[in-house]
């Protein structure tokens, strides 16, 4: 065949110049070819025993129009080969894959292939060679190509011997020899799925254990139960095709106005802070906010605190955010609580033993007084209003009321943080929260740190997964194995974090003491050792902590340890 570049070869009238080679696949080969100023594709076949299949081929895509489906546009024979025209297309999806398309183009590739699916088995053909080299496309259009091994009503071609498709997008029954005749159009949902999930992973799903779309994308979680029902491997549990796109363009609707919404505030923010940048940059800094907003609401409002450990706090850290005044204030006054409840607690456990326990008088100290006014100004400085934090912080003792208004710096440093910040990390720190105040939109109230993001969004990062690093579970295991050694406790891993028990109360209660001991201002917050240190369950001598996470170990445990110096 490689005789044919150069040379011009009529077909149907027409005569077409051979450019170059495209393709060369089992059953054909495909040519650029050019006439009268215009470029086409020609498929010729390689093996004159599947010429029926290539005729059946040639009949429908004549006979039955689509707008996603190949166009035939002239047949004929080169060298007594059958051949076609078709217009020619300048890549496929599989290229498209590698080049990561949005979840908007994701969607609409989808749309497509599932309306050219539908048309298919509308008309009673199986195309069962579904994958990404047979869709083609152009611009933003696409069509499915390559019905050489489909199924067409009352076709007598498929023995019960042949092993059809594409074994990397073929479903579980198109595998078994003697099974051929008995396919059914599920096996074209079957490879859709597969395709659907590549599409966002930008990985082809092989084996068991493969990345989810929502490992990626977790707001679209409903995407993926889709998926799974569609690579069932009980062709009569899976969906038709009609069921999925009509699931999906439901999905991608609710999807759509909810990005709009959050694209159109971030565009109104962008030019209330009157920033100035280049436009396409500008365009990809929304977009990716956009999804990262998404993907901070949609954890924030399903995940728990120990849930969000195994996730990258650093993720797409080349994208700076920032919350509004009212979120900030929110955090303020969660931390400042969660301190005075903490000490208040402490307290109500002496006075339980019958140790004397005397709260701020301030009727009659006026030290006391002095101490309440500058908590109160403290509060009064971050707008809140808050009768129940006064109440609590009136109700400890003078030296513990000293420790709270010690820690008040670092409080607001803490918010602070907030105003510059990846958004996991903003989402891990304020995920306490939502059970305190059901009123938090993280959609409206989070923000892009616009001069940050314009500056860092061109730099590459290595810090834009999704989940944690393998360099930080070897951090993990380092400090643990020290932590194992040392108090000889037993640690096992679940989905709720590390779980650590202790056979030996006397061992427990000497972590527990050296813990304690160290906690003091600026060394280890006494909060997170007491996190560390809380039980679970406690039976016949065995002692069961409260599930670490990788924040308690890689920072508390890691300073207990001696591991770090920072903190």
């Amino acid at each position: 065949m490689s005789a044919l570049k150069g040379k011009t070869v009529e077909i149907e009238g027409k005569f077409y110049k051979f450019i170059d080679h495209i393709d060369n696949g089992g059953n054909a080969s495909v040519w650029k070819v050019e006439n009268e100023g215009n470029q086409y594709a020609v498929k010729i076949l390689n093996k004159n025993e599947k010429q029926d299949r290539f005729e059946n081929e040639i009949k429908f895509c004549k006979n039955f129009n689509h707008e996603n489906l190949i166009q035939i546009l002239a047949h004929g024979k080169i060298n007594n080969k059958a051949c076609y025209v078709m217009p020619l297309y300048e890549s496929n999806l599989a290229q498209l894959i590698k080049n990561k398309p949005s979840v908007e183009e994701g969607f609409e590739i989808i749309f497509q292939i599932c309306g050219a699916l539908e048309f298919l088995h509308d008309n009673n053909v199986i195309h069962r060679d579904l994958k990404p080299e047979n869709i083609l496309i152009n611009g933003r259009k696409l069509v499915l190509a390559d019905l050489g091994i489909a199924h067409f009503e009352n076709s007598v071609l498929t023995s019960e011997k042949d092993l059809l498709a594409n074994r990397g997008y073929a479903a579980p029954e198109q595998k078994i020899k003697g099974k051929s005749k008995d396919v059914t159009s599920a096996v074209d949902v079957f490879s859709l799925g597969i395709i659907v999930n590549e599409i966002f992973t930008n990985k082809k799903p092989e084996g068991v254990n493969f990345t989810l779309i929502s490992d990626v994308f977790p707001w679209l979680i409903d995407v993926d139960k889709l998926v799974e029902r569609c690579m069932r491997q009980n062709p009569v549990e899976r969906p038709t095709i009609k069921e999925a796109s009509l699931e999906l363009k439901l999905k991608f609707g609710e999807l759509q106005n909810e990005i709009e919404s959050i694209k159109n505030n971030l565009i109104d923010d962008f030019e209330y802070e009157c920033i100035e940048c280049n436009k396409e940059i500008k365009q990809k800094i929304v977009q990716q906010a956009s999804y990262d907003i998404l993907t901070g609401k949609y954890f924030f409002e399903n995940k728990s605190k120990q849930e969000l450990a195994i996730y990258n706090h650093n993720y797409n850290c080349n994208m700076h955010y920032k919350v509004d005044e009212d979120l900030k204030r929110e955090y303020i006054r969660f931390l400042v609580k969660e301190l005075c409840q903490r000490k208040f607690l402490d307290e109500s456990n002496e006075y339980s033993k019958g140790r004397p326990y005397v709260p701020l008088d301030l009727k009659n100290s006026l030290d006391d007084m002095k101490l309440y006014e500058e908590f109160f100004d403290f509060l009064k400085e971050n707008f809140i209003v808050d009768g129940e934090l006064l109440k609590l912080f009136s109700s400890c003792c003078d030296y513990h009321c000293e420790e709270i208004l010690s820690n008040l710096v670092r409080i607001q440093e803490q918010a602070n943080d907030l105003d510059d910040a990846p958004i996991l990390y903003i989402v891990m720190k304020i995920i306490d929260i939502k059970d305190m105040n059901n009123d938090i939109y993280l959609e409206d109230q989070v923000l892009v740190n616009w001069e940050q993001s314009l500056f860092y969004y061109e730099i590459d990062s290595n810090d834009k997964e999704l989940f944690k690093k393998d360099y930080q579970e070897k951090e993990i295991n380092k400090v643990l194995d020290k932590f194992i050694k040392k108090y000889k406790a037993v640690v096992t891993r679940n989905n709720t974090g590390i779980i650590v028990r202790f056979d030996d109360e006397k061992l427990y209660n000497a972590f527990k003491n050296y813990a304690l001991n160290l906690s003091r201002p600026h060394y280890i917050f006494e909060g997170d050792v007491l996190d560390l240190v809380r039980t679970e369950k406690v039976y016949d001598g065995v002692i069961e902590l409260k599930p670490w996470n990788s924040f308690d170990i890689t920072n508390v445990l890691a300073k207990v340890l001696g591991f770090r110096e920072d903190y």
